[in-house]
């Protein structure tokens, strides 16, 4: 196997070899013959020299890939492939220029999903792990990099392919959306491990985020796939019905989203009027943390039982005990009990958020 001394990484060495073989092969061939294998090196010379640089980002920003990520990465592209080429197939019936353009498209957008998934693992260990490092500029960086590179696609779909702004340009959204929630949350996890104090309007602030972008993409994807089923029209043939199930799992998702917004809502109104906010008396007499958290408590809400916690932890404890989290003393069931059994529900897309959740449309409405 080839292998350079630039490269320490084995995984890089594979793109680099490619890179070098299809570039010789594009520059080896200088008969007017070959044209055809011109072309063919040359195309091949561009995959490989993406996958190069692809490689590098991802080695720079994220660092050695575990397995799982990887998987996910493969999971993620093979779905992407699969709905463009259902997507494709149905609304394209022109020459190899288009094609051609269509492919183009959707590789740079491949490679923005494909990446926006990586930064959305990286969250979550981040997010899981004990020790928190602070902001890193060079992930906030590639995010704000990659809503700019959907912001320029968005825009050259607009005007440039503007026959085909109906499709391209909401798949730009899409990724706009997708990665503006994962920088969103980030700055939020990060501004609050940095801070002294606890910030507990962060856990709001991330919710709501989530089930905004949520829904704006579920509300994007579902239009998309109606304009495909437009123009496909509704015939007995297979990409109808591959259309068709995904707008079904695509609304179920939608609604089942916009629930869980409804009776989040309704458990913060209800929190509210059941439980007091603790005077500052109290917390000065208490002179106690969060039995949750074990965090100092600047403003917490007041339990019956005289018990202090922060209202996030609290609401947090609530979606899965309805009992005070010290003393155990049963509170009274009502709107918090039915948003505790809405929430502990076991869903398909309890483990997904963001674009992840239309690309598992097909899972779930077999």
């Amino acid at each position: 196997m080839w292998r350079s001394p630039a490269f320490s990484f084995p995984e890089l060495q594979t793109p680099a070899a490619l890179t070098l073989a299809a570039l010789c092969s594009y520059t080896g061939s200088g008969d007017r013959e070959g044209l055809v294998l011109h072309a063919k090196g040359l195309v091949n010379a561009l995959v490989a020299t993406a996958s190069l640089a692809r490689k590098l980002l991802v080695q720079f920003i994220f660092g050695r890939l575990t397995l799982n990520d990887a998987h996910h990465s493969y999971d993620r592209i093979l779905n992407f492939v699969l709905f463009k080429v259902v997507s494709v197939r149905a609304t394209l019936d022109a020459d190899w220029e288009d094609l051609a353009i269509w492919t183009i498209a959707y590789c740079c957008f491949g490679a923005l999903y494909l990446i926006g998934g990586l930064a959305r693992d990286h969250l979550e260990h981040l997010r899981l792990s004990p020790a928190q490092p602070g902001i890193r500029w060079g992930f906030v960086g590639l995010m704000a990099m990659l809503m700019v590179l959907a912001t320029v696609l968005a825009g050259v779909c607009w005007t440039v392919l503007r026959p085909l702004f109906g499709i391209l340009f909401i798949e730009a959204l899409t990724i706009l959306f997708d990665v503006g929630q994962t920088l969103v949350k980030y700055l939020a996890y990060a501004w609050d491990s940095d801070s002294t104090e606890s910030w507990e309007a962060r856990s709001d602030a991330v919710l709501v985020c989530e089930f905004s972008t949520d829904i704006c993409i579920l509300l994007l994807t579902l239009l998309h796939y109606t304009h495909i089923l437009v123009i496909n029209g509704i015939t007995l043939n297979i990409v109808s019905v591959l259309v068709f199930l995904n707008i079904r799992s695509i609304a179920s998702k939608l609604l089942r989203k916009v629930r869980k917004l409804v009776a989040f809502w309704r458990a913060v109104e209800s929190m509210r009027c059941r439980f007091p906010d603790a005077s500052k008396e109290d917390i000065i007499r208490f002179n106690d943390r969060c039995s949750i958290c074990r965090e100092v408590l600047l403003t917490a809400k007041k339990l019956p039982c005289d018990h202090l916690f922060h209202r996030s932890c609290l609401r947090s404890w609530l979606v899965r005990h309805l009992s005070c989290p010290t003393c155990r003393v049963a509170l009274s069931e009502g709107d918090i009990g039915q948003w505790a059994a809405v929430s502990t529900q076991a869903s398909p897309d309890a483990s997904e958020h963001g674009s992840d959740m239309i690309f598992a449309a097909a899972t779930t409405s077999q």
